[in-house]
């Protein structure tokens, strides 16, 4: 998948680790986070990155 491949992951855990943003783009960088979570790939990549995995859990949670 070519999110997980060109590094996106990384990205969007920097931007749901972020207080200051607006819901319209954690909701976007939500539905990025759930695509890559449908291939392998992309659940390994969140898996790999505590820091993702609690911004997901922060944000899903709240």
């Amino acid at each position: 998948m070519k999110l997980v491949k060109i590094g996106a992951m990384k990205i969007l855990s920097k931007l749901l680790t972020e207080s200051n943003i607006s819901v319209a783009v954690v909701e976007k960088a939500l539905k990025l986070v759930e695509t890559a979570s449908s291939t392998s790939e992309g659940r390994k990549e969140i898996c790999e990155d505590a820091t993702c995995v609690a911004a997901i859990l922060n944000k899903v949670l709240k």
